[in-house]
């Protein structure tokens, strides 16, 4: 009889102890882009650096590499984005941007974060805005001569002046740290470099650049990462420039 009180109070436990926990992770997630316990983040960046991550990777440099580049439609002198759209008419490599609000992506690999990438927007002829493990900074748009490889792009639903407020907005966090909690995108008190790009047209017009290439699911719910090419890849944004883009 000991014995049978026994047995069942330590299952009673255990079931108390089980609810506790699943309770405690749940109140750690909500929806989309939001950050999971540490011992989900650990997996998940683990599972960036994997092999099945790698052949994602590959999908996304092939995605961008056959993408159509077209002159950007926001200059005085382009052709309608529709116009260009076609195979004659798209260009092979396009032309490295100056334009405000443009955005730049390299798969060069960078010291300090997780070697997969790069992202940028442009602020002017000569700077760009950026995270590097230093924090958001202020840097130079010279990628076209220091970058084994890069691309640009444009968003195609916003005008010059939007593209212009979001680069803006961008500066304004420059100072803020980096955010190595890849899968946190909802966090705005650090920043990785896509995230800050992606953060700054999903904060002020609702465009989500963002695809589900490194999402990943726990319990039924999703979390969130954004890879600098993702940037590019979406079907939100027109590609302006691309040179030496590798698909491996």
């Amino acid at each position: 009889m000991k014995k049978r009180k026994l047995f069942y109070t330590v299952v009673i436990s255990s079931i108390l102890t089980l609810g506790l926990s699943v309770q405690a992770f749940a109140a750690t997630t909500t929806s989309n882009h939001t950050p999971l316990s540490q011992q989900t983040m650990d997996k998940a960046l683990e599972k960036a650096k994997s092999t099945p991550s790698s052949e994602t990777l590959k999908e996304l440099n092939k995605t961008l590499a056959n993408k159509k580049v077209v002159n950007d439609p926001k200059t005085s002198t382009a052709k309608s984005l529709a116009s260009q759209i076609s195979s004659l008419s798209a260009i092979s490599s396009g032309t490295y941007p100056t334009r405000k609000g443009v955005i730049l992506v390299t798969d060069d690999k960078y010291s300090g974060i997780i070697p997969l990438g790069h992202g940028a927007i442009v602020y002017s002829a000569s700077e760009v805005v950026e995270a590097l493990n230093t924090g958001v900074v202020i840097g130079k748009n010279n990628w076209d001569t220091t970058r084994n490889a890069c691309a640009a792009g444009t968003v195609t639903s916003t005008t010059v002046d939007q593209d212009a407020a979001a680069a803006e907005w961008c500066k304004s966090k420059v100072g803020t740290p980096y955010n190595y909690d890849y899968y946190n995108m909802s966090t705005r008190s650090k920043f990785y470099c896509s995230q800050l790009v992606w953060a700054s047209f999903k904060d002020n017009y609702g465009i989500d650049l963002n695809t589900s290439s490194y999402d990943i699911s726990v319990f039924g719910l999703t979390a969130s990462a954004i890879h600098p090419t993702e940037l590019l890849t979406n079907d939100n944004v027109a590609v302006t420039y691309r040179n030496n883009w590798d698909v491996n």
